[in-house]
């Protein structure tokens, strides 16, 4: 394939294309918990991108989605999509 990049016929468009491309980055991301702090509630959303910190989020905050938090229960997280809200359960551990 470089031997066809490489011909004269491509012109310059060519060389670039010889560039090396960076890798995407991972856009994966999950709930991983609801918390609740002096009666606040929040979710910690986990990345998985290496050395991607964990964020809180709360009310009205949006997930990595877009997608904004309108209600945190004791095993689940409620968020609009468009104009209906979905339930989003996070399931219990008992480490």
């Amino acid at each position: 394939m470089v031997g066809i990049l490489g011909a004269s016929f491509w012109g310059a468009a060519a060389q670039a294309a010889e560039q090396p491309i960076a890798a995407p980055e991972d856009s994966r991301w999950r709930i991983a918990a609801i918390y609740r702090t002096s009666g606040d509630s929040g979710v910690l959303v986990e990345y998985g991108a290496t050395g991607k910190a964990p964020q809180r989020l709360g009310l009205g905050d949006a997930l990595p989605s877009g997608h904004r938090i309108v209600e945190i229960g004791e095993r689940d997280v409620c968020v609009m999509v468009g104009k209906k809200k979905l339930r989003l359960g996070v399931e219990r551990w008992n480490g």
